[in-house]
């Protein structure tokens, strides 16, 4: 099981949502990814390290609440990261 999760960086490219439901998105992000990587009691299968990351695309609206768009972004990093498909 995924004991430490060391993130250097993330971008994130939130096109076509409202600056201040962003940043709001982006405060609740760290919360939300971990209930989201301890939600998966899995073993990961992509080794101890990775250089990069390709966690995908979320399709959103722009009337989004920031917790949800936390959250669906969590969801998405946390499924790459653990290697499951999402």
């Amino acid at each position: 099981m995924i004991r430490r999760v060391h993130i250097d960086r993330l971008d994130i490219d939130v096109r076509g949502i409202p600056v201040a439901t962003a940043w709001s998105a982006m405060q609740l992000l760290g919360p939300a990814l971990k209930q989201a990587l301890e939600s998966h009691a899995v073993v990961s299968q992509r080794g101890s390290s990775s250089d990069a990351l390709e966690a995908g695309r979320v399709m959103s609206s722009a009337t989004v609440q920031p917790q949800t768009l936390a959250n669906q972004i969590a969801v998405q990093i946390s499924s790459r990261t653990l290697g499951l498909k999402s």
